[in-house]
């Protein structure tokens, strides 16, 4: 499907409904911790990719680091975000997090984003 379409599709959907029906929403906002700079702004000792913000989730936390999606291990939101574009709304997705000192195995429902 060309992209000019596409925008067409989406601007009816948002017309009709509010919102494009059947995208993902994680429940969170990434952020990228790619460079030792960066590190030391937001004071982590590692480099990945973590919840800046949990916006409609009640497994994520803000300062998680996301290890893995679904086995696949990721360390930038972009990767996060490929892995989910395979999914749709109702999934269930495994997500091994660092939260402190601990690792925590989660799964997280991937909601319709509104």
């Amino acid at each position: 499907m060309k992209v000019c379409n596409r925008r067409v599709i989406f601007a009816k959907k948002i017309i009709t409904y509010g919102y494009v029906p059947g995208r993902i929403d994680l429940g969170a906002e990434l952020l990228d911790i790619s460079d030792e700079m960066t590190a030391i702004k937001y004071r982590l000792r590692e480099l990945g990719v973590y919840i800046a913000e949990v916006t409609n989730s009640s497994s994520l936390r803000s300062g998680d680091r996301i290890v893995s999606v679904d086995g696949q291990n990721v360390s930038t939101a972009s990767e996060v975000k490929s892995i989910l574009e395979s999914y749709k709304v109702g999934d269930v997705v495994k997500f091994i997090v660092k939260r402190s000192n601990q690792t925590l195995e989660l799964s997280i429902t991937l909601r319709e984003a509104k």
